[in-house]
């Protein structure tokens, strides 16, 4: 009971903006699975989830694919079961990084996966992660299809359903453009479930801001600030640096955002540093 409430626990503190602390739960939820391993069939997989979404939720990229990694390795027999829950979190770890086509490459054979067996009930949010990738790839076939997957499947736990919605809303709108999906997003953002937790808001302004949606800037820099981890600063520090529009700095900002791995923040900042450049009359900089 101890751990179960622990890896709960890990989860609403990584909502809250507080994964570093959520990480501790989880890991502590994790030192107590040998003992419940053979009592409850997939606690082991339960507190993996919960553990990963935490290192995302810090920008710990390598930390979580050493987690899946570690937990595959260690249960080789449960695979079958388990390996469309297991692929649906690398593909979310992908497309946190802003890695579009590896996460598509991921989610797609991972509904298919859930599909068939669903023991973490994990089908509807890996279906909405698809059909953003989709959407954002251009892939309009497969994101319909997709989105049909989203509305036909039962609902999921309560922090996974939200968030789905939210990249539903995000990937209507890479389909539509009709501002329709984006207003959604907004709306989303004054719900308690956003409003009263950091982290989960924080990412959803990130699902508006690549959307080409800068409204959401001043929002990003006041909710980054109560947000541990390395994902929350350099959001912070992309924040600060666009609204300055300095060329140099960007760059400079880009340039370690893509060395640091968060790909969708350098993008932004390289788009923005292009723009500012080109305001300033240096064309062959801005190219």
């Amino acid at each position: 009971l101890n751990a179960l409430a622990e890896a709960l626990l890990a989860h609403a503190l990584a909502a809250a903006g507080r994964p570093a602390e959520g990480l501790d739960a989880a890991l502590l939820a994790a030192s107590e699975l040998r003992a419940l391993e053979n009592e409850l069939f997939f606690f082991s997989e339960f507190v993996l989830g919960r553990l990963v979404t935490d290192y995302l939720a810090m920008g710990e990229w390598e930390s979580a694919e050493r987690e899946l990694d570690s937990y595959a390795a260690a249960h080789a027999p449960a695979a079958a079961t388990f390996n469309g829950s297991l692929q649906v979190l690398r593909g979310y770890s992908m497309l946190r990084q802003g890695r579009m086509e590896r996460a598509y490459q991921l989610l797609l054979p991972a509904v298919e996966a859930l599909r068939l067996n669903d023991p973490l009930l994990l089908f509807r949010f890996g279906s909405a992660l698809g059909f953003y990738a989709a959407a954002r790839l251009g892939d309009t076939a497969q994101a319909k299809r997709l989105e049909q997957d989203y509305k036909d499947a039962v609902q999921g736990g309560p922090a996974h359903d939200f968030l789905a919605g939210a990249y539903v809303a995000a990937a209507g709108e890479y389909l539509s453009r009709d501002g329709k999906g984006l207003a959604s997003l907004h709306t989303l953002a004054t719900t308690p479930e956003a409003s009263s937790r950091a982290g989960t808001l924080l990412e959803l302004l990130a699902v508006c801001w690549d959307l080409g949606d800068p409204s959401v800037i001043p929002m990003v820099q006041s909710t980054a600030k109560g947000v541990e981890g390395r994902w929350a600063a350099a959001m912070l520090k992309l924040s600060v640096d666009w609204e300055a529009a300095d060329g140099d700095t960007l760059m400079d900002t880009a340039a370690a955002l893509e060395e640091s791995g968060f790909v969708n923040l350098a993008r932004e900042a390289y788009a923005r540093a292009s723009t500012v450049l080109e305001q300033a009359g240096e064309r062959r900089r801005s190219r």
